[in-house]
């Protein structure tokens, strides 16, 4: 392509700025390691967040007695003993950053006993009674509070913080390394921008000096030929 008909584009120091930043490979794997560390902070301060906790639980148990024989066995298929137990756990826990371990924890208990003929699918037990007696069910509740503190192992804040300081140290690290990155790509795109800029500087000055060159040359030549030249002044145009 004549140079005549070359695109120029014109870019500005911030816009050559802008167009390093933003395609910059090492600034963009340099952004990732902040944010990794950040949520290893989040991470490790989760450790003193309280946390709910609950269940529950259900047993049954059963003892079958059958009868055989006589006119019992027409009204009965037998008689189902046991027991339901039905408990619930429900509470709160924490930890603090001085190592202390603090548990809340509330217990319901009840307990239904079974008593009567047997199943209701089978004989006809079923249809004289029978499942559970409320008059012998029992109920508790219990409340409990624990508190642990370590004495030796885990104790005071040091130790508790230590994975929370390591995780906002390397926070701190990456961040100061993606910033230490956006500068030398700055300085680096600054130095380049300007020595493109004294390079096309001088590319125009060289192509005046030439131009000028050559009409000096052309007018030692005129002279030359007129018979008032000097062959000194051909020479050094032609240099």
């Amino acid at each position: 392509m004549p140079p005549d008909e070359r695109k120029v584009v014109y870019l500005t120091i911030r816009h050559a700025i802008a167009l390093a930043l933003r395609n910059n490979h090492d600034i963009s794997l340099a952004e990732i390691d902040p944010r990794l560390a950040e949520t290893d902070e989040i991470r490790a301060l989760a450790a003193f967040d309280p946390a709910l906790f609950g269940d529950f639980e259900y047993e049954e148990s059963r003892t079958e007695s059958s009868t055989t024989g006589g006119l019992a066995s027409i009204f009965s298929s037998g008689s189902n003993r046991g027991q339901k137990r039905f408990e619930w756990h429900a509470g709160a826990k924490r930890k603090w950053i001085t190592g202390t371990d603090l548990q809340l924890q509330f217990t319901a208990r009840e307990i239904r006993p079974i008593s009567g003929g047997g199943d209701s699918g089978g004989g006809l037990g079923a249809l004289f009674g029978g499942g559970d007696s409320g008059s012998d069910e029992q109920v508790d509740t219990e409340a409990l509070a624990v508190v642990t503190q370590p004495i030796l192992r885990n104790f005071g804040f040091d130790a508790n913080l230590a994975d929370v300081r390591t995780a906002r140290n390397n926070r701190i690290i990456s961040a100061h390394d993606l910033e230490n990155q956006i500068r030398r790509t700055i300085d680096e795109t600054l130095q380049t921008y300007w020595d493109l800029v004294f390079a096309v500087e001088n590319r125009s000055v060289r192509i005046e000096s030439l131009r000028r060159a050559e009409r000096y040359l052309s007018i030692a030549q005129a002279q030359q030929q007129a018979g008032q030249g000097n062959p000194l002044a051909i020479l050094q145009a032609q240099v």
